[in-house]
């Protein structure tokens, strides 16, 4: 898959002020199926806040660097990632915000895995170009897993029993 056609923009017309915003995303594609965490961190700016999958919060383009070289080094060596641009949300024009799909996929124990997840990116100009300020990342639960099926969504607390007075206690 090119990294274009993992950048879908929906509708497939791109806005011309899009355009950068897209051309941002197609570079973490790129980078993130590349291994290179350098070439990710750069999307972001030197501030930025990432909060990831799994809720973990790294702040600044170095930690976010630093995260990613350990991931393209161990769990998600050689996976792929495509960034299906949902709906823009242009804020301002200049703190663009837009919503993306992702398909992360990777291999672990012989098998191919699936994680898709709701990224929302707000970006800001700078002087070398757009870069990522806030990257907040949401897994989708209830979308397909490995084998296919549903995956089942994330399990409510079931509510307790009032305790019922007993019966053959006696006063």
């Amino acid at each position: 898959m090119s990294d274009t056609a993992a950048v879908a923009v929906s509708g497939d017309t791109i806005d011309e002020a899009m355009k950068p915003i897209v051309k941002v995303v197609q570079e973490l594609v790129r980078a993130w199926n590349a291994g290179d965490a350098p070439g990710f961190a750069a999307q972001f700016g030197e501030q930025a806040d990432l909060i990831h999958l799994l809720g973990g919060h790294l702040s600044g383009r170095g930690a976010i660097e630093q995260a990613h070289r350990a991931l393209f080094e161990g769990t998600y060596a050689g996976s792929q990632i495509a960034y299906p641009v949902g709906k823009p949300n242009p804020h301002t024009p200049n703190w663009p915000g837009v919503f993306l799909r992702q398909k992360l996929t990777f291999k672990e124990g012989g098998k191919t895995h699936e994680i898709q997840g709701s990224p929302t990116l707000t970006l800001r100009r700078a002087e070398d170009g757009w870069k990522i300020a806030v990257f907040q990342n949401t897994r989708v639960l209830g979308a397909p897993a490995d084998d296919g099926e549903e995956a089942a969504p994330a399990e409510k607390p079931k509510a307790k029993k009032a305790d019922k007075p007993d019966k053959t206690a006696k006063a």
